[in-house]
């Protein structure tokens, strides 16, 4: 399942990086402290089938992510 976090609990700081879907940018996590990442998506899916493949896709990232040691750590999602 996807975990979904509060947006209040990070402090988001400047634009790191841009792709093709949005911005990542540098935040801290207040509750860990830690440094991370967020992306911020610039596509909003509407209709439930296009909601429905996004998030079998983000399953997917966090099941490769969370089990490679080279691979940055996939923690959950948030709205902001």
């Amino acid at each position: 399942y996807l975990k979904f976090y509060d947006y209040s609990e990070f402090s988001v700081h400047n634009p790191i990086g841009k792709g093709g879907f949005g911005l990542v940018y540098k935040a801290n996590w207040k509750d860990y402290g830690l440094a991370i990442a967020l992306k911020q998506l610039n596509i909003i899916p509407t209709d439930k089938n296009t909601i429905h493949r996004f998030v079998k896709e983000l399953k997917n990232i966090q099941k490769v992510c969370n089990k490679h040691p080279n691979i940055i750590e996939f923690y959950g999602v948030t709205r902001g």
